[in-house]
């Protein structure tokens, strides 16, 4: 689902009025642990500011690098950080922004 959201007082700073939001769910294939949403379609080109919301329940060390992983995980998340990394996504969520206390070690 996507919003293309407008509004004539700026949304950021003032020069900008719209921004998209990108809100995508989905889980690993049962056949190959692959993403039922490509990274392509979560992560996409736009004209617009772009803030894409997801549950992407997959880990990787860009989000989580104290994290000891399985073997299948990152092969199965690297997609969607390349595609987001291509396109100049930013990570908000980064581990040094959370509290401790939320912070699995």
């Amino acid at each position: 689902m996507a919003h293309d959201l407008f509004t004539p007082a700026g949304c950021f700073y003032p020069a900008t009025t719209s921004f998209k939001i990108i809100n995508a769910y989905g889980t690993k294939g049962r056949a190959n642990n692959t993403l039922f949403l490509p990274a392509d379609l979560i992560f996409c080109s736009s004209a617009l500011p772009t803030l894409t919301l997801r549950d992407f329940n997959i880990h990787h060390p860009t989000a989580d690098p104290l994290r000891v992983f399985k073997e299948d995980e990152i092969p199965s998340s690297t997609p969607c950080f390349e595609r987001a990394r291509e396109l100049g996504f930013s990570l908000l969520n980064t581990p040094e922004s959370l509290p401790a206390s939320s912070c699995r070690l």
